[in-house]
């Protein structure tokens, strides 16, 4: 059983692995009506669907801020560069500024991702709801008519 299945059911048939084809087809036009959904439910239907993935999800935006926080540092070292070998062209303060602000930003991007990871991780812990196991303790009786 695919726990992920109720959440969002093409992406949890791909994350369990079981062999599927993809048939390419062009986007059909609507028949008749319109549609229901709204941005919203259009928002949160692709947020379901990627959290179905959040593990890899997790992990890519860990890599994203640690690259960040590589680009902000380099830019910190060189900020402190500059104001070494030009004090004259700098106006007071610009240098703390700056890197006080990098330091923020690095924080905020550190521990951003390492609170998702620890979220991610947590929540592999938890057993897992599946409808076809646990339907027996929501269901009383089934009488035939």
């Amino acid at each position: 059983y695919v726990s992920e299945i109720w959440n969002h059911f093409s992406g949890g048939i791909i994350r369990s692995k079981l062999p599927y084809i993809s048939i390419p087809i062009e986007r059909g036009v609507r028949l008749a009506g319109k549609s229901k959904m709204n941005f919203m439910s259009l928002f949160m239907h692709g947020l379901s669907a990627i959290s179905v993935h959040l593990d890899t999800v997790a992990v890519r935006i860990l890599i994203g801020s640690l690259i960040m926080t590589a680009i902000v540092g380099v830019g910190a070292v060189v900020v402190m560069i500059v104001k070494i070998l030009s004090p004259e062209n700098a106006s007071p303060g610009w240098a703390t500024t700056l890197v006080t602000a990098s330091i923020i930003i690095i924080l905020q991007a550190l521990l951003s991702s390492l609170f998702l990871i620890f979220t991610v991780l947590s929540y592999r812990i938890q057993k897992h709801f599946i409808p076809a196991k646990e339907y027996a303790d929501f269901i009383e009786k089934v009488e035939n008519l």
